[in-house]
């Protein structure tokens, strides 16, 4: 590694899954596209029952391990120039169950032409903020709120501070946590970086939206379905706004976890299993695994339909499906061309990524991670 360089800095990314957390050192510099270093993953093992205190009790464990992986790697690099030796920010990207993202749309009627300004506009958006929080004893914050359009008289306009209209329109993403973990994360970060302001907080969903928009310009309209451990989570794009969040809980591991059961063996085989059957090598016509997969697809679209119900998101709108996995794409994609034929579901590849982000030798190639680095580069330019 050669990256010697005075304006360089060093950013940890980790990712809280339903089922793993995933640590990446990433080397940023205004002169460069940003390098993935090193990653470090830890799962989360499932616990039938194991409720909310335990998956914060694994998570949190996880998160403490990282970090001291990250600071014994600095600690060993520490008499090299190759690298800054401490870091500068560490991001948390969540997914489900630990965010819950929501895409409103505000709309205010004036009897005459009325200045709008920043100021009205935040205060739109804290009323909604302060409705999503109210209805709950937790304590629930909000770690995330991007204003994705604003609309005057109808017209979308990027340049609406000081103008004047009689129909507001504001379309915005906010994404809320639980302040418990949020606190037990940033606690832990402060033996990294010593200011709570450089630990930031993204919604998995809408910073790949934010990345996918950078590594496919034409992406203006499509669905995204995130699948993880235990949940699926999907988002809605329209005119590269984010129209809808939603999850559900049946992820790969939930597969896996049902054809072991079905077949008695152990997870490991039941996952040999079922890439056989996705590659083909088992027979369809004398196989009671076979016919079971078939059934699980048909589940996993099952509950993918009753999500799209709740969007109010019309079947003949799923033209565009990005796929968002770590392993079994096949399956994934396999089962929504079933149940959508005018559907064309796509696979983001690593070519997408690599204009953007480079991998270091013991960085893992996972394309997730590049699109988060990439999100999180563009946002902060």
């Amino acid at each position: 590694m050669f990256f010697s360089n005075p304006h360089g800095e060093l950013m940890l990314i980790i990712d809280v899954q339903s089922s793993i957390v995933r640590g990446s050192l990433v080397y940023e510099s205004p002169l460069t596209i940003p390098s993935i270093i090193y990653t470090h993953n830890i799962s989360i093992p499932y616990k039938s029952g194991g409720g909310s205190s335990y998956l914060i009790k694994m998570a949190t464990r996880a998160v403490e391990e990282i970090t001291q992986v990250v600071m014994a790697n600095i600690q060993k690099e520490s008499n090299s120039d190759d690298l800054p030796h401490h870091v500068s920010s560490v991001h948390y990207v969540l997914s489900s169950p630990w965010v819950v993202s929501q895409a409103k749309t505000l709309s205010m009627s004036f009897e005459k032409d009325t200045m709008i300004s920043r100021a009205y506009i935040t205060g739109m958006i804290w009323e909604e903020r302060a409705k999503m929080t109210a209805n709950t004893s937790d304590d629930i914050r909000v770690i995330e709120e991007k204003v994705f359009d604003v609309r005057l008289n109808g017209y979308s306009v990027t340049s609406w501070e000081s103008k004047h209209t009689k129909e507001l329109g504001v379309s915005f993403v906010v994404s809320i946590a639980g302040g418990r973990m949020i606190d037990r994360f940033v606690e832990i970060s402060q033996s990294l970086v010593r200011k709570k302001d450089r630990v930031k907080f993204h919604s998995s969903l809408f910073l790949q939206h934010i990345g996918i928009q950078k590594i496919i310009p034409d992406s203006s309209d499509y669905v995204l379905v995130h699948i993880h451990g235990e949940l699926t989570d999907v988002a809605i794009i329209r005119a590269r706004s984010c129209s809808f969040f939603g999850s559900y809980p049946f992820g790969i591991h939930s597969i896996i976890r049902a054809v072991a059961l079905e077949t008695k063996t152990t997870e490991d085989v039941a996952e040999s299993t079922l890439n056989l059957i996705l590659d083909g090598d088992i027979d369809s016509n004398k196989s009671k695994e076979f016919v079971f997969v078939e059934n699980m697809k048909q589940r996993w679209v099952d509950e993918f339909k009753k999500l799209l119900k709740t969007s109010s998101t019309p079947e003949a709108a799923l033209d565009r499906v990005i796929i968002s996995a770590r392993s079994h794409e096949d399956f994934f994609v396999k089962s929504l061309q079933l149940a959508y034929p005018q559907a064309s579901p796509e696979l983001l590849v690593i070519e997408n990524i690599l204009p953007n982000v480079s991998y270091e030798i013991n960085a893992e190639r996972i394309l997730l991670t590049g699109v988060y680095v990439t999100a999180i580069h563009s946002l902060l330019k």
